[in-house]
């Protein structure tokens, strides 16, 4: 009986707060076997990730190469790269650079010197991409 009378304070019982499993409706969080690398853009949100029972998806963020004139109803996209590694259960994944093309593109003269000039700059973020391969 003293242990219920220290948890009685003012005539209110005190008590901890129940599991999530004990908790009607609710569902304990979902989670990963392996932790994320750094440049995954999920790493504080683990239910952000593409992950079942046995697999768990990785994603950097996305480098985009802008189409500078897209045709009607086609995407403004060109290029698009990332880093992605798929883990098994708990073995860590190989990273591998996802570079994927959307449409096709046909330019005069001065679009094909702003494309070079773009196509420059993504190369430098390729670069970094590849870089966070290694870590």
């Amino acid at each position: 009986m003293s242990t219920l009378a220290s948890s009685v304070q003012g005539g209110v019982y005190k008590s901890a707060p129940a599991p999530a499993s004990l908790v009607p409706g609710a569902t304990p969080p979902l989670s990963h076997p392996t932790p994320c690398p750094s440049w995954c853009r999920h790493r504080f949100r683990p239910l952000g990730h593409h992950f079942g029972p046995s697999s768990t998806a990785h994603f950097s963020l996305q480098q985009v190469l802008a189409n500078p004139d897209p045709l009607p109803g086609d995407l403004p996209v060109l290029l698009r790269a990332e880093v992605t590694r798929l883990d098994e259960g708990g073995e860590l994944g190989e990273p591998v650079m996802f570079v994927q093309g959307e449409t096709d593109i046909e330019l005069d003269a001065a679009g094909a010197d702003m494309l070079i000039a773009d196509m420059e700059a993504f190369v430098a973020k390729l670069r970094v991409l590849r870089g966070q391969m290694d870590v």
